[in-house]
């Protein structure tokens, strides 16, 4: 039921997927947010820790505050895509020694600040707990024409949702759950 997409459908598609697989696979890898996005004072994305993540947000405008990180003729900033998304938690669960991190629940019943949920891993914080996070995926469920956009990982007081969960919401969805995380990669 969920894919990436490559035009956007009423929420946003990655920048090219083509292109960050690409740059990627040349370059040896990306740069994920080790923290949920956070706002900064200058009103841009930090990743920073025991911050209050950036809730309240909808895809589309999560995906507009990743993509304007940074601006530089050097690094491209895009809002999380599956791809980033799936290969983190590959690589959590090869150097970490947790097998199954694609199965953690959450560790914490309420919102904290980012990196503060005792979920980390690989310097990777929040992925299972505290907030949900939009990505660049796009829901073919039945009721994709309402709900288009996906969100991943567990989020606070879910004991059923998991790292590698979806979860689909419309593109006005702003709930509280919900935050996002960028991602970086040399063009």
């Amino acid at each position: 039921y969920y894919q990436e997409k490559t035009s956007n459908d009423g929420n946003t598609a990655a920048k090219s997927l083509s292109t960050f697989v690409s740059k990627t696979n040349s370059n040896g890898g990306y740069y994920l947010g080790r923290y949920e996005a956070s706002q900064g004072s200058d009103g841009k994305v930090d990743c920073q820790a025991n911050k209050t993540p950036w809730g309240s947000i909808t895809q589309p405008n999560a995906s507009e505050k990743a993509r304007t990180m940074y601006s530089s003729s050097y690094v491209d900033s895009d809002l999380i895509n599956s791809y980033s998304w799936d290969t983190a938690i590959v690589f959590i669960q090869k150097y970490s020694g947790n097998s199954n991190y694609a199965n953690k629940t959450s560790v914490n019943s309420s919102r904290v600040n980012t990196g503060m949920s005792g979920d980390k891993v690989c310097n990777i914080h929040d992925m299972a707990s505290n907030r949900s996070e939009w990505s660049t995926e796009h829901s073919t469920h039945t009721d994709s024409s309402s709900y288009p956009c996906v969100g991943r990982g567990g989020y606070y007081g879910d004991s059923n949702g998991t790292t590698s969960i979806y979860y689909h919401n419309s593109t006005t969805g702003n709930d509280a759950y919900v935050s996002f995380r960028p991602l970086c990669y040399v063009k």
